[in-house]
Order: structure tokens, then sequence, then C-alpha cells
């Protein structure tokens, strides 16, 4: 149970329920097969369980997005590929944010499973490990890098140094491509489509279009676009993971 609940953690939701847990439990116990300890039967069950393949989440259900896995999924979302046998260079992540890859503080991770964020989570006797490292401090940090990136993109070491820059126009529907407020609806289903997987609530919707309308309405293209997909970065929609 401890071994599954963390992996819950880690990939679906931070409040698993004692049923998903004991579930996932008897798979590392028992594949079915005899074996214990199937680490692929037991990544199965976490995924397919039912609580995590509800069409209507439970109200508890879902889990921050650890701030590598907003970069990764951006990056993820618009197709970024390092190509030529390249590597990303990323720099020193941690100056920016509190995290980098493979740079946990010690063996347990950069949080602990049974963190509850003081105020309304710990209230609820919910559990939020992922909060642990997110703070108004840290939230500005990782806006402001997040800013740059989409913005700048990062340097690509291979034969021949390149950037990897958030595309602007490709993944659009021609309508977005035009000036006029009409299209600004358009661009923002577009993205909602790309980020969010079609699940991008009326609010930050209208929020984004009118934001369009009324700030950006004689922006390039460029700036309007990668300006909404910086906003939906650090939304909390985008920031939490159903």
């Amino acid at each position: 149970p401890f071994f599954s609940r963390q992996l819950i953690q880690r990939l679906t939701t931070s409040n698993p329920s004692a049923g998903y847990i004991d579930r996932v439990a008897a798979v590392f116990e028992d594949d079915g097969t005899g074996v214990r300890g199937n680490l692929a039967a037991v990544l199965k069950a976490v995924l397919l369980d039912p609580e995590a393949r509800a069409s209507v989440p439970h109200a508890d259900f879902g889990k921050l997005r650890e701030p590598l896995l907003v970069l990764t999924a951006i990056w993820r979302a618009f197709g970024a590929q390092p190509g030529n046998g390249g590597t990303w260079n990323v720099g020193s992540l941690e100056r920016a944010w509190p995290q980098r890859p493979l740079g946990a503080p010690s063996v347990f991770n950069f949080f602990e499973p049974d963190y509850q964020q003081p105020g309304e989570i710990a209230e609820a006797g919910l559990y939020a490990p992922e909060f642990q490292i997110l703070n108004e401090s840290s939230f500005i940090n990782i806006s402001d890098e997040l800013w740059r990136r989409i913005f700048s993109g990062y340097s690509i070491q291979s034969p021949t140094t390149t950037t990897f820059t958030v595309p602007n126009a490709g993944y659009l529907p021609n309508s977005a491509i035009d000036t006029i407020p009409a299209a600004h609806g358009s661009m923002a289903e577009a993205l909602n489509q790309k980020m969010l997987f079609g699940a991008m609530s009326p609010t930050l919707r209208g929020k984004l279009t009118a934001f369009l309308d009324s700030q950006m309405s004689g922006a390039e293209h460029r700036r309007k676009v990668l300006d909404l997909i910086h906003l939906i970065a650090i939304s909390p929609e985008f920031a939490t993971q159903q």
C-alpha cells in the first residue's frame, strides 16, 4: 500500500481513495499470474483504475503539476524536438525553479507524500505533496521563467547550435491568423485543444478572449499567441492534472 499510494500520487491524484490504493496494492502482490512486484502491471493498474478513468473526476481527484512537468507539457503540446542527435541546453533550472532533473535534495524526492498545504487544503484533510515546493516566491519565479522560455525558447547543442521556440501559426486555424477580434475565439479554442485537451472552462476562455479584444487588439499575431500560451501555462487549470 505504501508503494502503491506514492505511485498513484505521482501519476494521477494526490488523494486516492482507500479502495484505489487497495486495488493497486493487490496487483503489486499478484499480477494475475502469481508474480509479485510486476511494475508494468502495477502501473497499468494505476492508470486504468476506474477512479483514474472517470469521465467526470471527483472533486478531490487530481494533482498539482511539478514545475518541470509544466515545461515538458508545453514541449509535448507543441512538438519540441532537439533533432540531429542534439540535447536541450536548459541551463541551471534550479536558479529559477525549485527543482531540476535528477536534482532531488534527497532519496525521498522533492516533497513528502503527507504534505498538507496550510489553509483550505489542510483544513479539508487533503494532501498536496507538490505544493511543498510551490509558494508565492517560487510561483513568481516559475511564471517569469515560463515567459522567457515561451518567447525565447531553448538552445539546442548539436552540430550547429539552434534554438527551439514555440511555433505561432502552424497549429492555429487560418481564421486565427487574422487580426479581427472575431478570430480571437478561434485562437483560444486552438490553444484549448493543444494545451488543455478541450477542457478549458468558460471562465478562462472568456478572460483570454476579453484580454485579446481589449489589451491586444492591435498586437501582432505572434505576440497574441505567445501571450495566450503563457497565460494558459500559469493558469490553475493547466497547473492541475485531472
